[in-house]
């Protein structure tokens, strides 16, 4: 089931398996770390693909939500985009001080329609790196959102 606050994880997992990712899972991490609330995490197997990927969610991303993330620029055996800053929350410290009641609403408004997206860290792995770091098995206890689509199985050895 995907909730509300899951759909722009979905949704960057879903361009992942458009780009031929394998073995996609989405992870709710909230109740383990501080820092955001999804995982995406991704096996691709040539670092043009894992390119290929991370171009396609930061497209996503810029042209739906107005987001860039921070994290590698240029592909790896292990590549991180993190969602994880939004300015807004800056913004919205200084107009709700200075500003009338209409404007600290549409503050708000503004901080819910990025907020999702700001809570999404994305890891796309070649085979070898991917088994290394096990990040599903170190966050064993997060809960696994179900992808509406069909997902690759993992590479068998």
């Amino acid at each position: 089931m995907v909730s509300c606050h899951s759909v722009v994880a979905v949704a960057m997992a879903r361009v992942a398996s458009d780009v031929k990712a394998a073995d996609i899972k989405v992870l709710f991490v909230k109740p383990l770390v501080y820092w955001t609330r999804f995982f995406i995490i991704a096996t691709a197997f040539s670092r043009p693909q894992i390119d290929a990927i991370g171009s396609r969610i930061k497209d996503l991303a810029e042209k739906k939500y107005g987001r860039i993330p921070s994290g590698d620029s240029k592909p790896n055996s292990w590549t991180l985009l993190d969602f994880g800053e939004c300015p807004y929350m800056i913004i919205s410290n200084s107009i709700v001080v200075e500003f009338d009641r209409k404007i600290t609403v549409l503050v708000t408004l503004l901080i819910d329609k990025f907020h999702e997206i700001r809570d999404v860290v994305i890891h796309i792995f070649l085979p070898d790196q991917r088994a290394f770091y096990n990040l599903e098995e170190f966050y064993g206890n997060a809960t696994p959102i179900e992808l509406p689509f069909e997902n690759q199985p993992p590479l068998q050895s």
